[in-house]
């Protein structure tokens, strides 16, 4: 009723259309604020409040502000305790486009609001053995640009002596160390996994490459031991 109509809704319209007592459709419009972000209350000529649901970027009702804060907030320290460098920055820039369009309103709301303070302060990261690996921001940038195309990625891998090697990547596998997974042009059509961490440089070619229909990253996963892979070992057990 809030959306479908120009001026709103008032208590009076509320009480009628679902049968209810005055302090009933009160709540109602109460846990409608609650609820949606882009909901507008306003005194009308004969004195009356009315709600109204305001046309948003979705021309429906919204999420509020704190909400899809939170989310994002907590998902980007996810990213970028995983190493998922570019993926955190992508969601700090979209929680601070989030933030940058709130109205006054719901901007001193979200600065004030204690409990997704208090959510983000006690979530935490569980910390695995071993030692930590980082990512360096360019390497990521020239994989994702390969992928895209799908374009051949020039890399040095593990050393500074080591000859450079052109890649045809397929995808990448997140876990405890993020793996490239890709095909050597100079080994044969072996798909097979890369560290990230030691790829030392990467550079996204102009040369595209057909991929191979028949791969599926969902199915080379699964038949990972970790992410090791041996297609020799692949076999019946009893």
């Amino acid at each position: 009723m809030a959306a479908a109509r120009r001026s709103g809704v008032n208590l009076d319209e509320i009480v009628a259309k679902f049968s209810i007592s005055h302090r009933t459709a009160q709540r109602m419009t109460k846990a409608l604020e609650t609820t949606f972000a882009n909901v507008a209350a306003e005194d009308g000529a004969d004195h009356k409040r009315r709600w109204r649901i305001e046309p948003g970027a979705l021309d429906r009702p919204q999420l509020p502000p704190r909400d899809r804060d939170r989310g994002l907030e907590i998902a980007g320290r996810e990213a970028g305790a995983e190493g998922q460098l570019r993926h955190a920055r992508a969601l700090a820039g979209l929680r601070e486009g989030l933030l940058a369009r709130l109205s006054n309103r719901d901007a001193a709301r979200a600065e004030a609001d204690a409990d997704a303070e208090a959510v983000l302060q006690a979530l935490a990261t569980v910390t695995r053995p071993g030692p930590r690996v980082s990512l360096a921001p360019k390497i990521l940038d020239a994989v994702t640009e390969a992928l895209r195309g799908p374009f051949q990625l020039r890399v040095r891998y593990k050393s500074e002596d080591a000859p450079e090697r052109v890649l045809e990547p397929y995808g990448v596998l997140l876990g405890h160390r993020t793996y490239l997974v890709a095909r050597d042009t100079a080994k044969g059509d072996l798909i097979r996994s890369f560290r990230l961490d030691q790829i030392l440089s990467a550079e996204a070619l102009d040369e595209s490459f057909a991929m191979d229909t028949a791969f599926s990253m969902q199915r080379f996963a699964a038949q990972s031991f970790g992410v090791w892979q041996d297609p020799a070992q692949f076999g019946p057990v009893v």
